[in-house]
């Protein structure tokens, strides 16, 4: 999976994720981005046809504190040939 971001500020970025709703078992590394320049940050090793939750975490300076976005979502890839439907949350 991969998050876009894009800050108004320089700022470092990392993602906090897990595949239960109320715990978030693992940290991406942070990345630097500069004020308003689009970046990407790519959850590894995820589990093919699985549901994971994350949250992204910015701070404005390696001692500021994080501040922390809402949870997500998103789905790993299925199984070839699976299939699957579009839905209101």
């Amino acid at each position: 999976v991969a998050v876009s971001v894009i800050s108004p500020r320089p700022a470092q970025i990392a993602i906090d994720y897990g595949y239960s709703k109320s715990k978030y078992a693992t940290t991406t590394a942070p990345i630097t981005v500069k004020a308003n320049v689009p970046a990407v940050v790519t959850i590894p090793n995820l589990k093919p046809n699985s549901t994971i939750y994350y949250r992204i975490k910015q701070r404005t300076g390696p001692t500021a504190a994080w501040a922390v976005s809402k949870q997500n979502l998103a789905r790993t890839q299925r199984a070839s040939g699976s299939t699957f439907s579009f839905t209101d949350c």
